[in-house]
């Protein structure tokens, strides 16, 4: 089934329901998520140059929709749950940015080989917030991050994750791909606008380069963030 495929619900009665758009209202609470998202960029960019240029790349795209209940990044876009970004102060949306942005730089939005996805999610939560750390944006204490593996490589971190006592008692404050709802669940709307594109290693490549090149550019980039840049990546 295509991943935006509608899906045929079971009504409390038996019958059949199919799931709904977002309704007029909705829409208008998207614009203002949309604008609200906007002017966290350009402060963003003011503040934090390096890390802005990079979500000058990323799309925002406020959605309302059953699959995706915090926020979520393909590469191209990042779609955010508008309930969820409501609810959120303007530091936290801006760290989310740059989340997301880092993510797209370390190719996180294409699939891995590793055999245990969550400790893989939880690695590239870790190296994308380091990243911010060493960029000096304010993380929220929910965030994944392990001191002991301050600067590792993310497959380090994998390894590392291997003895975490219990690694399912830490979750990414954002969705990956694999951990969207999938569409056998109950799905009571879907947006049409939220229609993530097909993983491209080449969008990877493309989104590291831009790293570099932006990093080579400022004179007030950390040098330990270009060495994270220039590093080999293995999936």
């Amino acid at each position: 089934m295509p991943e935006n495929a509608p899906t045929i619900l079971k009504d409390r009665q038996g019958g059949m329901e199919t799931p709904r758009a977002p309704s007029a209202t909705e829409r208008m609470v998207k614009q203002r998520q949309r604008t609200a998202w906007q002017a966290d960029c350009d402060s963003l960019l003011a503040a934090h140059p390096f890390t802005g240029a990079l979500t000058r790349s990323l799309d925002p795209v406020p959605v309302i929709d059953s699959r995706l209940p915090t926020l979520m990044t393909d590469g191209h876009h990042l779609f955010a749950n508008v309930h969820f970004i409501a609810r959120l102060s303007a530091k936290m949306r801006r760290f989310l940015l740059a989340h997301a942005a880092y993510h797209c730089v370390g190719g996180h939005f294409l699939p891995t080989s590793k055999p245990d996805k969550h400790r893989w999610t939880l690695a590239c939560e870790h190296t994308v917030n380091y990243l911010a750390l060493l960029e000096r944006i304010d993380i929220p204490a929910q965030a994944i991050l392990y001191p002991a593996q301050a600067g590792k490589d993310i497959v380090s971190v994998y390894e590392w994750l291997a003895h975490h006592p219990c690694p399912s008692r830490d979750q990414p404050l954002d969705i990956h791909r694999p951990d969207l709802r999938l569409a056998g669940s109950r799905i009571a709307i879907i947006d049409p606008d939220f229609q993530p594109h097909t993983p491209d290693p080449t969008v990877a490549r493309d989104w590291r380069d831009l790293a570099v090149t932006h990093a080579c550019q400022s004179d007030m980039i950390d040098q330990e963030i270009l060495t994270y840049l220039l590093a080999p990546v293995d999936r």
